[in-house]
């Protein structure tokens, strides 16, 4: 692509990408091209409504004819003012035209099956993404197959096709548009993962006996939880983690030849006192083996200690503080930040908040944990909420134009990855679990443990320890005394 040879008139940018633009101002590099082109609005000189890709000299947008930009940017077929793709056409009339020839069905018009999902592309806000994606040479042998009839429009085709990245975009993208049906996605990974696992495991009696405590445990659980709407996005991560861990528990048996009838106590603690903490994830294999009898009768402890260290209350005041001040911070990690600072919620949680759960009035903001009361958003955080949900990440086209996620993803029609949520965090300096902590002890300090609980979501034992770790004079309950030093189920 050429390169500019001229420092960019915005940004100052020399020897730039993307080829550039030269404007009364002076020469714009790409960057700074594309940008003026999303820009939208009154324009602040001439009061139109219209593209704003001129600057004035406070450096505020403004039309093409008050900025002195000689070129037209109106689609000469549909009229659009917009960045144009080719021949004088708009990317989104150009979005068509790629369209009506990739899905044509071999009669001249577009597969009747694959229209709704051709009106969700065409409709989304930023119609050159579509382009770019139906450009990548294995999304168009799969919307060509799709359309052609030679690949079954079902969630089978999908599973087998490769790259499995690509597949699973089109897969969600296709579902989020009614194209395909639901599924259970959960189930289906995990599915995906034992086919890759089973052959991994060598003696056949081990094979056959983690597959079953797969099945009969944690499908049929996923599936439970899948029809609850209960689906947390650790679920799969926790039932390979514990299906890993049992296969390694059988190999280490076999390794000493043990089978599972004959292994006792001796080895269990041998097992735990010679490995690393991943090895505690063979609790649930061992549990369920044990109940099942086809294991021994052993005793495999699984709680593990909680982490109650918190920050203090000055430096938690800091933070919230800094997160209500620093513009320089992404305003989607101010919100994650007061969600965790404020409220106390995890954020396995927070990924599977949905705006529903944002209620905004001209008098407050309230925020609907849990089954309980929406609780207010004190000033100056409020608006924090205000100006970010206008604005989420990843819905401006057509994956998530509809989504009712908090923080959309960028897969379609699924929320951000926990992983995605705490990196936000860490590079914004807030300390995840202490900070968490923190705000929840200090509710506690104010409002009896079992109302916290109820308000937050948390377990009412979970509240208690936390009170009881504060000093509260409840900390003698026989409950706390019976769980002190232990994990507690506080999800």
């Amino acid at each position: 692509m050429p390169r500019c040879k001229k420092p960019c008139a915005r940004c100052g940018v020399t020897n730039g990408r993307y080829g550039v633009a030269k404007w009364p101002e002076g020469f714009v590099c790409g960057r700074c091209y594309y940008r003026a082109m999303q820009c939208r609005g009154a324009c602040p000189s001439c009061g139109v409504e219209r593209l704003l890709p001129g600057l004035n000299e406070d450096r505020i947008p403004i039309c093409r004819d008050c900025a002195g930009i000689p070129r037209d940017f109106h689609c000469t077929r549909c009229g659009e003012e917009a960045d144009r793709g080719r021949r004088g056409l708009c990317h989104r009339c150009c979005l068509q035209d790629d369209l009506a020839v990739l899905l044509d069905d071999g009669t001249g018009r577009i597969a009747r099956p694959l229209q709704p999902l051709v009106d969700a592309l065409v409709a989304q806000e930023r119609p050159v993404s579509a382009r770019l994606w139906t450009r990548y040479p294995h999304v168009k042998t799969l919307l060509r197959g799709l359309a052609d009839g030679s690949l079954p429009l079902d969630h089978e085709t999908f599973d087998n096709f490769t790259p499995h990245q690509a597949a699973e975009h089109a897969r969600e993208l296709l579902i989020t548009t009614g194209v395909l049906p639901e599924r259970n996605r959960a189930e289906a990974e995990f599915l995906r993962w034992l086919e890759w696992k089973m052959p991994r495991i060598a003696d056949p009696d081990d094979r056959q006996l983690v597959r079953c405590f797969a099945t009969w445990h944690h499908l049929r659980r996923l599936r439970e939880l899948d029809a609850q709407g209960m689906v947390a996005p650790t679920t799969v991560a926790r039932a390979r983690a514990d299906v890993r861990a049992g296969a390694d528990f059988l190999t280490w048996l076999r390794d000493r030849d043990r089978t599972p009838l004959t292994c006792s106590q001796s080895h269990v603690d041998e097992w735990l006192a010679t490995g690393t903490g991943t090895r505690r994830h063979a609790a649930t294999f061992v549990h369920w083996a044990v109940r099942t009898r086809v294991m021994a009768k052993v005793d495999f402890p699984w709680i593990r200690h909680a982490k109650l260290d918190s920050i203090g209350q000055d430096e938690r005041l800091g933070l919230l503080r800094r997160l209500a001040e620093d513009s320089s911070i992404r305003l989607e990690s101010r919100v994650l930040g007061l969600l965790v600072l404020l409220y106390a919620q995890p954020v396995t949680r927070i990924s599977r908040m949905s705006v529903d759960d944002i209620r905004i009035t001209d008098a407050e903001v309230t925020v609907h944990l849990t089954g309980g009361e929406p609780l207010p958003v004190p000033h100056p955080f409020d608006q924090l909420f205000r100006d970010y949900l206008p604005q989420r990440r990843h819905t401006t086209t057509a994956r998530n134009d509809r989504t009712r996620w908090l923080f959309p993803g960028a897969t379609p029609g699924q929320p951000m990855a926990p992983a995605t949520l705490h990196k936000a965090l860490w590079n914004s300096d807030v300390p995840i679990l202490r900070g968490r902590n923190s705000a929840l002890r200090e509710l506690i300090l104010e409002i009896p443990p079992a109302l916290v609980a109820k308000a937050l979501g948390y377990s009412p034992l979970a509240t208690e320890l936390h009170a009881a770790e504060a000093g509260r004079p409840w900390a003698g309950y026989a409950s706390v005394r019976r769980y002190q030093g232990k994990q507690l189920p506080i999800f």
